[in-house]
């Protein structure tokens, strides 16, 4: 497989380091060392865990509406076990399934998974997908990238007629206006034999009355139940109160978290790295009511508001006590919460969470949870037998046509302009006037009159070789256009709206090209190799 290096591609300097495991992995991911050697550690997280039967109970809530696999049924089986561990990954309810980076992470889990099993025999390993869905960014979760029949980028929403504000992803359904959306999109997918199981499971999934993570799980389940892979809502997590745990600690200690952020984020930038989130004095957000809202200081005030009502700390702390399901996390105890909960041994993220995570790793001691390894997920890019095609005729990798297109169409153009013929040209019409230059003195001297025909004659030989240049562009602009309408669609596929595709394409437009075996396919094989640089798949080869 094609490659870039992720330096090359404009990641930041913290997860290009984190990749080359440089000082970085070792002092702000103390987990990762041993993950793959200290059979006795994961051993203790495993047996120690007390939360099973709810956190199973929550999983088969979430995926009441669906039919587990034999797959999935075995991993159930296995997480009942004391001395089994989990190997999580996750993100927000995405639309149309996600972007292509959902499931990049769910094959990288799931291949670690494997990994984790084949290197300690005697435990075990499940994939989770954490689906977080108590938050209440509804217009970060209604928006994907599509490409139009014409080849070109857009971005796609899905609408609601009325939706109250601050209402989290889990309470919020989608309604009748979403259809029209839905048909434009079946109407956008790649014509293919594929096309048609696309657009009957996204009519199906995406029907009014639909609750959102409904739908998103059934498009999981879908493309990832063979593997085993299960499902978990946050908000199922929330409602079964096993949050309780962070948030009682974190409204006993108010400040306690945001202080030991602010340490390792000086570290990292005493290291020359960006700090990527900042703590509150209160990390949490309160369900209240139907809404969601954060829990904030109040400026000379040693009380709380969260919306419009005020709060003693002592009153918030006995809330979290008596009804922690009224608590959810913000970013930064997200992942604290997440192995408070599960036997977890490693997380599956992007470049955007290891930034985060990588100011984190003290909360674990803080809230006296064993710490879990981070890993990158897998990073690529997928291109057909067409682009292949014209980036070897152009002689360029696929990365070429990953920045903006007026620059890739700008160096096109450079490299088609013909130096040697343009010269070539210049020389001829200077021969013929040099040619007649020394011609013309010695006509008019042989005879006066015939001075003015071979002038004439020069004009018309040096038009003649007008024509022929001004034929030549022609052929060179046909040629040009047929390139650019090419590089244009392949700069639109790569790079769609100035952005890497794994973060705009869902992963179901790509399914309608070459089908979701073959695609599945194509991901397996991708996660069996480090992801140590970011891979460019052919979808249509062998």
């Amino acid at each position: 497989m094609n490659t870039a290096s992720f330096e090359s591609l404009g990641f930041s300097k913290l997860f290009v380091d984190f990749i080359a495991d440089k000082e970085l992995t070792a002092l702000r991911f103390p987990g990762n060392a041993s993950l793959f050697y200290d059979t006795e550690h994961l051993h203790t997280i495993a047996t120690s865990n007390r939360n099973r039967a709810v956190f199973l109970e929550a999983i088969r809530s979430t995926m009441a509406q669906t039919s587990f696999t034999p797959e999935q049924e075995r991993n159930l089986k296995f997480l009942a076990e004391p001395t089994s561990l989990t190997v999580i990954t996750g993100q927000q309810v995405g639309f149309l399934g996600g972007a292509l980076y959902t499931m990049l992470k769910a094959w990288t889990a799931i291949q670690t998974a494997h990994n984790l099993t084949v290197s300690h025999s005697s435990l075990s390993f499940v994939p989770v997908f954490w689906i977080e869905d108590n938050d209440h960014d509804i217009d970060e979760i209604s928006s994907a990238g599509m490409l139009n029949s014409q080849g070109e980028a857009y971005t796609v929403r899905s609408p609601w007629s009325a939706l109250p504000e601050r209402v989290a992803a889990s309470d919020v359904e989608y309604d009748n206006t979403l259809q029209p959306v839905i048909e434009e999109i079946i109407e956008a997918l790649p014509n293919s034999e594929y096309s048609y199981q696309i657009a009957e499971l996204l009519r199906t999934a995406y029907k009014s009355g639909t609750p959102v993570v409904k739908a998103f799980t059934a498009l999981l389940q879908h493309t990832l139940g063979a593997s085993g892979m299960l499902f978990v809502s946050a908000a199922e997590l929330r409602k079964r109160g096993l949050f309780a745990q962070i948030a009682t600690k974190e409204m006993e200690r108010p400040g306690a978290t945001a202080a030991a952020v602010a340490k390792a984020s000086a570290i990292l930038t005493e290291h020359g790295y960006h700090a990527q989130a900042q703590a509150s004095a209160v990390n949490l957000f309160l369900h209240i009511d139907g809404k969601r809202h954060k829990i904030n200081t109040i400026e000379g005030d040693e009380r709380f508001q969260a919306g419009e009502i005020i709060y003693t700390k002592a009153e918030l702390s006995a809330l979290a006590a008596t009804a922690p399901e009224c608590f959810s996390p913000a970013v930064l105890l997200r992942p604290v919460v997440q192995d408070s909960i599960f036997p977890n041994a490693a997380y599956i993220g992007g470049p955007g969470e290891i930034a985060y995570l990588a100011q984190i790793a003290e909360l674990y001691d803080l809230f006296d949870v064993p710490l879990s390894a981070t890993l990158a997920r897998h990073s690529a890019t997928l291109l057909d037998s067409r682009i292949e095609q014209l980036c070897a005729k152009q002689g360029v990798q696929p990365s070429f046509f990953m920045r903006r297109y007026d620059e890739v169409e700008k160096d096109i153009m450079h490299e088609h302009e013909n130096k040697q013929l343009s010269a070539e040209l210049e020389a001829t019409k200077a021969a013929i006037e040099q040619a007649f230059g020394r011609l013309q003195p010695v006509v008019t001297a042989l005879d006066a009159t015939l001075a003015p025909t071979a002038d004439r004659m020069k004009h018309q030989a040096l038009q003649g070789v007008s024509d022929l240049e001004a034929k030549i562009r022609k052929a060179q602009k046909r040629l040009e256009e047929t390139t650019l309408g090419k590089a244009r669609k392949a700069a639109a596929m790569l790079y769609p709206e100035n952005g890497l595709q794994e973060r705009s394409l869902p992963y179901i437009y790509f399914a309608a090209k070459v089908g979701l075996e073959a695609l599945s396919g194509k991901m397996q094989l991708l996660t069996k190799e480090a992801a140590n640089r970011h891979f460019f798949v052919v979808l249509d080869s062998e």
